[in-house]
């Protein structure tokens, strides 16, 4: 899912003596507002990304992702001058998770915009509005998505520029990096009454324009895009059960082979260039992730991490836990899509796509602690690890000499009550650590590299 709020935290890590100095806090959207009343970028920032000894791509991926959070916290941008540009929006997201360089808007009509709050509904009113909702199902245009409650939106620039339409936006949709491209399934499983309907893979353009192909089973899809739009894929993340949960206990927590959905391999312009039979059932624990290039696609599997070939069109292999009994609940791709980064209840690993060779094992995970691993394309690694429960605390850091004897890994632990999502910079000069769930939060670490 896509941040609706960002929480910002901003620290520097230092190598001799491993202390953690913060830069920058705003655990508030009015907290990061006020922060920008000199407007943007911050001093602190400004310094960041005039500094030469930092990697340029490494400085353009932090002002990208430090313009996405203000854009989609406060529906601001600032445009090339400097100048803000405020939107009336609904809502706003990214389009793409890593860089960020677009953002999807869902614009105030008048009406909307003139509206006034009305008083929250009783439970009684709800389920009176619930029962007339079943009655009387929303009628859908023909012109739009099949079976699509959202609305339509606007793709913009991280300068407030508008730069395309998309004829819905919502959550799911992935866009290509370039904007040129966006997918989502269309029909079938939007809603839990809608499961039996026919699911169709939907391709939006930045012109508003949309394309749909029909599915060969019922079940609900997601998608990957690579990052020039010239590869997509979809595949099935719950399966059309008419009770998945009861279905999921007969067959003692892993279904049968016959409910085995294939995964689709698209080009940009609709046409199928693959089918895949994957060796295990495809579930949702994680979106899928496809490689920049579009060369590999990686989904969550019973246990593990399916690794697909949208090259050749064939299922490589399942990447298991290195313990058993455990689940590889969280994983990712590095930058470069070279590199599986998988974690969870279970000791976190990085494998090589390449040649499926673990290049990194974490030396620990007590049962108690759930683990998050990342590693920018030079395969830097950074872990961290979190405790179970329902409690809060600081991070503490730690790290070691890591392959090249000069990188360095970077394990942080804490406590933690959601769920930590790490994403690095190109090459490793930043850390974000993004919190899902409720509090829809994330930190920006600045790593100091040692000798």
């Amino acid at each position: 899912m896509k941040p609706l709020l960002a929480l910002l935290f901003i620290f520097s890590l230092s190598h001799a003596d491993i202390q953690v100095t913060e830069l920058f806090r705003a655990e508030t959207p009015e907290e990061l507002e006020a922060a920008l009343a000199d407007g943007y970028p911050m001093p602190w920032l400004a310094e960041i990304l005039a500094d030469s000894t930092i990697p340029e791509e490494d400085r353009y991926w932090l002002d990208c992702r430090m313009r996405a959070a203000i854009a989609c916290n406060l529906h601001l941008f600032y445009d090339r001058e400097g100048n803000p540009v405020r939107v009336d929006a609904e809502w706003m997201a990214p389009g793409e998770d890593y860089w960020q360089e677009h953002i999807m808007v869902n614009i105030l009509e008048d009406a909307e915009i003139e509206q006034e709050p009305g008083a929250p509904l009783s439970d009684f009113e709800g389920m009176l509005l619930e029962i007339e909702r079943l009655r009387n199902p929303p009628v859908y245009s023909p012109d739009r998505p099949a079976m699509m409650s959202s609305d339509p939106g606007l793709i913009m620039n991280l300068f407030g520029e508008r730069v395309g339409e998309l004829a819905v936006v919502n959550n799911e949709v992935e866009l290509s990096r370039d904007a040129s491209v966006g997918a989502i399934q269309s029909g079938g499983n939007e809603a839990l009454e809608h499961r039996q309907r026919q699911p169709f893979a939907c391709f939006l353009y930045p012109d508003g324009s949309f394309l749909e192909i029909p599915f060969d089973s019922l079940g609900r899809y997601r998608a990957a895009v690579s990052a020039d739009g010239s590869t997509i894929a979809f595949v099935c993340t719950e399966h059309a059960w008419s009770n998945p949960h009861e279905a999921m206990l007969a067959y003692d927590n892993h279904p049968p082979d016959d409910v085995i959905i294939d995964a689709y391999v698209f080009d940009g312009n609709g046409r199928l260039r693959s089918r895949v039979h994957p060796d295990d059932v495809i579930t949702n624990y994680n979106e899928p992730e496809m490689s920049p290039t579009g060369r590999m696609l990686c989904v969550s599997t019973w246990g593990g991490v399916g690794v697909i070939s949208c090259i050749n069109g064939n299922y490589v292999n399942t990447v298991m836990p290195i313990e058993t009994g455990k689940n590889l609940n969280n994983f990712h791709l590095s930058p470069d899509g070279e590199y599986l980064c998988a974690a969870g209840y279970s000791p976190a690993f990085i494998v090589d796509l390449k040649t499926l060779d673990t290049i990194w094992l974490q030396s620990e995970n007590r049962e108690t602690l759930r683990s998050v691993v990342t590693c920018s394309r030079a395969a830097r690694v950074i872990a961290l690890t979190t405790l179970v429960g329902d409690y809060a605390g600081d991070y503490s850091f730690d790290h070691d000499v890591f392959l090249d004897g000069k990188s360095h890994i970077f394990s942080c632990s804490g406590y933690g009550r959601w769920d930590e999502e790490m994403i690095v910079s190109p090459e490793g000069s930043f850390l974000l650590i993004r919190k899902t769930g409720d509090s829809r939060s994330f930190n920006i670490l600045d790593i100091e590299r040692g000798e």
